[in-house]
């Protein structure tokens, strides 16, 4: 009976050693001057990592049979990984097809009846941002040609946000970009 008293006395003081020293580390840790620094660098390197390993590739959106194929493709590949149950990357490739088509009140009004009411705003609030990329991608393809004219806005409530002032006829525009 004693040994086991001593046993469990044992046990509970090296378990809250070893937590005494895991706050003494962490302690010890945060308060070293470059740990701030050092967390941001690799948070930065991490996000840059993650773009840079999208494994998303955008089409052309004055080619309508390439932006055609990908809105397909994107439409397929969300409904794989929502079945799969990935829903970050699902809402990704949904979000991806709706930037692209057309018809984005008619698609997102059938994703709302198909798609359960949280993972429909998770899409929804995930949209400025692919279509941000979606036309970073267009205009760094784009940038040099004389067709195009790139500009800020000037009524737009954030002047640092690129619009299309000039477009071809013959080209196809993403329209309602900066929504």
């Amino acid at each position: 009976m004693l040994t086991r008293n001593m046993g469990v006395a044992l046990a509970g003081s090296l378990g809250l050693a070893f937590v005494g020293y895991c706050v003494y580390f962490d302690r010890k840790r945060r308060s070293h001057p470059d740990f701030k620094k050092k967390l941001l660098e690799r948070r930065r390197r991490q996000q840059k990592e993650k773009e840079e390993n999208s494994s998303t590739k955008y089409p052309d959106l004055s080619d309508e049979q390439a932006v055609q194929k990908f809105f397909l493709t994107e439409i397929s590949l969300g409904e794989q990984l929502m079945a799969l149950g990935d829903v970050e990357n699902a809402i990704e490739h949904l979000a991806n097809a709706v930037a692209v088509t057309a018809h984005k009140e008619n698609l997102l009004n059938v994703l709302r009846t198909s798609l359960p009411d949280p993972i429909f705003r998770l899409l929804v609030e995930r949209l400025p941002e692919v279509t941000k990329k979606i036309y970073n991608n267009y205009k760094q393809k784009h940038a040099e040609s004389p067709q195009f004219k790139f500009q800020a806005s000037e009524n737009s409530s954030k002047p640092s946000e690129p619009m299309i002032t000039e477009i071809p006829n013959d080209n196809i525009a993403v329209d309602d970009l900066l929504d």
